[in-house]
């Protein structure tokens, strides 16, 4: 990526790196991809010491009605850096207009965070719709629905995910999830018939994570 290189540079400018954060990553829907960017962003800012410098560059573009959906973005990132979760969703519900894909998910992220989870959940169900095949997404929405005790929807939710091609993470957040949901369902056979499908492609380790779900 053309920003991750001008990280690199000697120095940080918060005007020109806003620039080139406009450039690469207005367009960018998916979400896994732009926090990467955006934390890497984060971290040379905290390197250059101009983290505070560029903390108050976005809240002045915020204040003057200039700054684009991703500084907005981004000053609420900063501002959940920095301890100071209020401020970061104040600015994330500041202007229901900009909702990018990326600002409707951190959206989401922050009002489930506060246990607004019929909110979050509506919120996720419109990105699911527009970005059907974003796993985080159908995970995200899927945990939502379980705290609004609705474990057959999020079976639902996570029904089109092939877990054998799922990794890291994402492989532990299914299990949780899916196996959690089957249990809340309290129909005995829809447990084993998803213990059934997963145990094919499961290791020891998630096998036991397994059982402690339906056993706790």
């Amino acid at each position: 990526s053309m920003l991750l290189e001008f990280l690199k540079l000697p120095s940080f400018e918060p005007d020109d790196v806003s620039q080139m954060v406009r450039a690469a990553l207005a367009n960018e829907v998916r979400y896994n991809v732009a926090r990467g960017l955006a934390d890497a962003l984060i971290n040379s800012a905290l390197d250059h010491r101009a983290f505070f410098a560029y903390q108050r560059f976005l809240d002045d573009r915020i204040t003057s009605k200039k700054a684009a959906d991703v500084e907005m973005w981004l000053a609420a990132l900063i501002a959940q850096r920095a301890g100071d979760d209020d401020k970061a969703i104040d600015i994330l519900m500041s202007d229901p207009a900009k909702a990018t894909p990326v600002i409707a998910f951190e959206r989401a992220r922050a009002l489930a965070a506060r246990g607004r989870h019929s909110e979050a959940s509506d919120i996720l169900e419109v990105l699911v719709a527009e970005q059907p095949t974003e796993i985080p997404l159908r995970l995200a929405l899927a945990r939502e629905q379980l705290a609004t005790t609705k474990p057959l929807a999020a079976l639902d939710t996570l029904s089109v995910v092939r877990f054998e091609e799922l990794a890291g993470t994402d492989r532990e957040d299914f299990i949780d999830i899916a196996m959690t949901a089957s249990v809340m369902s309290g129909d005995p056979q829809r447990i084993i018939d998803l213990w059934l499908d997963l145990v094919r492609a499961t290791t020891f380790v998630e096998l036991q994570a397994m059982g402690d779900i339906v056993v706790r």
